[in-house]
């Protein structure tokens, strides 16, 4: 299973993007007036970049709300959701690729969300340690040991079927916090990302 990111996303949103600054072209031209750069930057962020990242932010919370349901009742059922609702939020910030600037760069968002290639051994350390894990202890991880790819290693197995996958989180609290406490941290990255571009905070759409 795997949800790298792909050209295609990108080509997609520069599809969006060329649409936009030929409708802010003609607009102009009927008008008998040139529109700024910066107005065609303002016109794609709040057109483009802030629904994408505000869907990636709703996703993020979608997918706490499903581990809070697995956390309580442990199921099959609920494990599945919990990896549904991880699929959505890659896919929705897969689709914010053709913007990885701004903000995600300038506050080294993208590490903390979708350092790849993920590596195992790094997550490992993580499971094995007995430092308690909490929004500090995530915190002060680099990123092979947060975000997305991360979550994706502790959700899935290919080498288990989902009784046995479930019965690990079942057996090993230590799994469990920390996949809850990574969800936390990607809902707070997100929700970050999305006010860094957001014209009421820093403003990177202009």
């Amino acid at each position: 299973m795997k949800y790298r990111t792909t050209a295609i996303y990108s080509l997609i949103l520069g599809v969006l993007f060329i649409g936009l600054f030929l409708g802010c072209s003609n607009s102009s031209d009927s008008a008998g007036s040139s529109l700024r750069a910066s107005t065609y930057l303002s016109r794609i962020g709040n057109r483009v970049i802030l629904p994408s990242l505000q869907t990636f932010s709703d996703e993020t919370l979608a997918l706490n709300s499903r581990l809070i349901e697995f956390k309580t009742t442990p199921t099959i059922t609920n494990l599945t959701a919990v990896q549904n609702a991880w699929k959505k939020s890659m896919k929705s910030f897969q689709y914010t690729f053709a913007f990885q600037f701004g903000p995600v760069e300038d506050d080294r968002l993208l590490p903390k969300i979708n350092f790849w290639p993920k590596r195992a051994s790094s997550i490992e350390t993580v499971l094995s340690d007995t430092k308690p894990i909490d929004a500090a202890y995530i915190a002060s991880l680099g990123g092979v040991k947060r975000g997305l790819p991360v979550l994706e290693y502790l959700l899935f197995d290919p080498t288990l079927d989902s009784a046995t996958l479930l019965q690990r989180f079942i057996d090993t609290p230590r799994l469990m916090e920390y996949t809850e406490h990574l969800i936390e941290d990607l809902v707070s990255l997100s929700s970050t990302l999305l006010k860094s571009w957001d014209t009421g905070n820093y403003n990177y759409v202009g």
